[in-house]
């Protein structure tokens, strides 16, 4: 179990690769979202899995980067499977999460197959920023290139 304190009480645990927030407010506990992290290639692929009704939380977002951080995980995807739309706040939590991300050297993409998705990344400027996969195969892709070049020096 992790423990991780940003301006709240909010306990991170890892079981079984699965990340899991869990805030606190006196005695009472729920887990608020929960993001699966798999690994694909170079790459450590961060997915949130949503409930009905439930809203993506941009705020968790950042809290997981910041733990991948913290575990030394460079080279992050976030994969936003089957999301339809994305708020300002979303875009803002890729941009903020990017930026720590060089501040160490590593790099974070998005994986979205969702065409609406893709539009408003780009018309947001973030494939200006980062990598914005279309599909897993793409993204298997770009690993086995990245690797070979790295390995050819």
């Amino acid at each position: 179990m992790w423990e991780l304190i940003l301006g709240h009480s909010l306990t991170i645990e890892v079981v079984g690769g699965r990340v899991y927030y869990t805030p606190y407010a006196g005695s009472y506990r729920e887990v608020v979202i929960k993001f699966d992290i798999r690994s694909v290639g170079i790459f450590d692929v961060v997915s949130a899995r949503l409930a009905d009704g439930e809203v993506f939380d941009s705020a968790k977002l950042k809290n997981t980067v910041r733990f991948l951080i913290e575990n030394d995980m460079r080279n992050v995807v976030i994969d936003l499977g089957n999301l339809e739309y994305l708020y300002s706040d979303t875009i803002n939590a890729f941009i903020a999460s990017n930026r720590h991300m060089l501040e160490v050297s590593g790099r974070i993409a998005i994986l979205t197959e969702h065409p609406k998705v893709q539009d408003i990344l780009k018309r947001a400027g973030l494939d200006n920023i980062m990598r914005i996969y279309r599909s897993e195969a793409e993204m298997i892709a770009d690993s086995k290139e990245i690797l070979r070049q790295t390995s050819s020096y």
